[in-house]
């Protein structure tokens, strides 16, 4: 005679674990579900998404402004008006022919004096003779205009010089008189600017000659 078996408590803990694994699985199906279908909230133990960093773009800034150049005073040089006094011709013919340029130059201020007579046959030879002064223009037919210094002056100056001609060019300058200008520095400047304009001359025979300058400030 058999009689049926009756489930015993040994067989209790099977039958709860298959239905534990039953329920892991069918939830693991249901977050899998969630996560396709997109419904599934996030969950406590999610790290939050990393904030994305946006950079907000800087206007550039201007170019510095560049102050415009600062304009430099220009000084303007004085404007000097040099008078030529009319040329004084020596009546009597010179014995020195001149040869030469041809070149035009503007003619400076000239004064001539008299021609001093030749030292007579009874002359001793043991005296020397004065040469004589002749015109600038006749010696010299190139010649050059002073420059007057940029310093101005008040008055009018006038100078009275002498030059002595060897070799076609001045070798030496003496100031005979100056008048007019009573600073110191200014008859300095102006008698440098004579002795450097007589040099530049360019002669055809030698001699010696007095020339007349006469510069007005303007």
């Amino acid at each position: 005679m058999h009689f049926a078996s009756t489930p015993t408590t040994a067989h209790r803990p099977e039958a709860q674990r298959a239905w534990s694994v039953g329920l892991v699985v069918g939830l693991h199906a249901a977050v899998i579900w969630a996560f396709a279908q997109g419904l599934m909230p996030r969950l406590p133990w999610q790290a939050p998404p990393a904030p994305i960093a946006t950079r907000v773009a800087q206007p550039e800034p201007p170019p510095p402004t560049v102050p415009p150049p600062r304009a430099e005073p220009t000084l303007q040089r004085p404007v000097f008006e040099v008078y030529v006094p009319p040329v004084l011709v020596d009546p009597a013919p010179s014995n020195t022919a001149l040869t030469g340029t041809t070149t035009q130059v503007p003619e400076g201020p000239v004064t001539v004096t008299p021609r001093l007579p030749e030292a007579q046959p009874g002359t001793p030879s043991g005296e020397r003779s004065t040469p004589a002064r002749q015109s600038a223009a006749l010696l010299c037919p190139v010649m050059v205009q002073p420059e007057p210094p940029a310093s101005g002056w008040e008055g009018v100056a006038q100078f009275t010089v002498q030059g002595t001609v060897q070799g076609g060019r001045v070798v030496a300058v003496e100031v005979l008189s100056r008048s007019g200008v009573a600073d110191r520095r200014a008859q300095r400047a102006l008698t440098a600017a004579v002795d450097t304009a007589l040099r530049s001359y360019r002669c055809n025979s030698d001699g010696v000659f007095v020339q007349e300058f006469v510069f007005r400030p303007e």
